[in-house]
């Protein structure tokens, strides 16, 4: 490339980014090093590296922590959400059985009291037990109990670690 000799201080960063490609990819090495040789130099003003380094540090750590703490109030809503949810799920379900059960003994001409009177109550443990629904809603609140329990321990952990990190500093 002895055309383009007299050009190499002239090239644009970009102009000599394109060139630097071509000649890796074409594995022309002199031409890649003739690109790097006429690159123009500049000198830079950069705060002390030990500072800047801690700082970057310290900036990257917190926006971490924050980061940590959006998703855990994300993880939390996810899990009211969810218990409500299935609350409402297992709530209607009991309600629309037991309504179910009252119309079906009502068309087959029973008499006496309904199996289940559930409106403006809440049904008894037996009532539910005998439908197989009392272990039923027992049974998620558990896991999301545990699940929120288990992030805000990791929440403490983080704001832990952040707590000591800030105090070595000083």
């Amino acid at each position: 490339m002895k055309k383009l000799d007299k050009f190499y201080d002239t090239f644009s960063s970009d102009e000599r980014l394109k060139l630097a490609l071509a000649a890796q990819i074409r594995g022309d090495q002199q031409e890649l090093k003739r690109l790097w040789n006429t690159c123009p130099q500049k000198i830079y003003s950069l705060p002390e590296a030990e500072f800047d380094e801690k700082m970057e540090g310290i900036l990257l750590l917190a926006k971490s922590v924050l980061t940590q703490l959006l998703l855990t109030e994300k993880d939390l809503q996810i899990i009211m959400i969810s218990t409500k949810w299935y609350i409402r799920y297992i709530t209607a379900t009991v309600e629309n059985y037991a309504r179910g059960a009252n119309n079906a003994w009502k068309r087959l001409g029973q008499r006496g009291k309904i199996p289940f009177d559930v409106d403006g109550r809440e049904p008894t443990d037996e009532e539910l037990e005998s439908i197989g629904l009392a272990a039923a809603l027992e049974e998620l609140p558990g896991p999301l109990i545990r699940q929120r329990e288990e992030i805000i321990a990791e929440l403490k952990g983080y704001m832990a670690a952040f707590k000591s990190f800030v105090q070595k500093l000083g």
